[in-house]
């Protein structure tokens, strides 16, 4: 199962609806099938960093999205078994901004 980490002690929600910046992100965990989605939004055609990080530092994707277009975005990504379960971090870097959201992935 993946969830988001509320910034609350023990807290996770299904969905975090919080808007981070102009990228507006939100992450949004499918809890069975270990997948992530993640909807960004752009104010200007750009290319796209998004990298996943475990709670050690180790990097497990970087992925580079090429002439995003304009307005609302989404990228997926399943969390392999092979993966642990724990804290992970998914950063989206455009030009302009960073913005990181912290995950757990649970069986």
């Amino acid at each position: 199962k993946v969830y988001i980490i509320k910034n609350t002690i023990n807290s996770h929600h299904i969905k975090n609806d919080q808007s981070i910046g102009t990228l507006k992100m939100q992450v949004i965990p499918d809890l069975y099938k270990r997948k992530i989605v993640v909807r960004f939004n752009m104010n200007k055609i750009d290319e796209v960093k998004i990298s996943l990080m475990n709670s050690n530092g180790r990097q497990i994707e970087e992925k580079y999205l090429k002439k995003v277009k304009l307005g609302q975005n989404s990228y997926s990504r399943k969390i392999p078994k092979k993966d642990a379960t724990g804290i992970y971090f998914i950063t989206i870097e455009n030009s302009n901004e960073k913005a990181t959201q912290k995950i757990l992935v649970d069986e």
